[in-house]
């Protein structure tokens, strides 16, 4: 990656296709606990999470629990973007304690 481009010496379709292969498409988590500690060692120490199941929900993993995100506005009000957006499975959310909704 170079400026926000990636140099490539090959056909434009295997240079895509490298790297769209190098981005995840679900979080590798197992239990609850492991998105926890993510989420603490995470630098603003919280972590921002959709379940795999395409529900639309977003949670916020802080302080040991998940935080259902009441509105598009509260991401924007704490400068999250779409990229922030951390995709695991719907079960592994669900092993977090329930906290308030933001």
């Amino acid at each position: 990656m170079d400026e926000g481009h990636i140099r490539y010496d090959g056909p434009s379709e295997q240079a895509a296709d490298l790297y769209l292969s190098t981005i995840p498409t679900t979080a590798d988590f197992r239990q609850g606990e492991e998105l926890i500690e993510r989420a603490v060692a995470h630098e603003r120490g919280e972590l921002l999470v959709r379940g795999s199941s395409g529900q639309p929900q977003l949670y916020l993993i802080r302080a040991g629990h998940r935080h259902p995100i009441s509105s598009q506005e509260w991401c924007e009000i704490n400068a999250y973007i779409g990229s922030d957006v951390v995709v695991v499975t719907d079960e592994v959310i669900m092993q977090v304690p329930e906290g308030d909704v933001l």
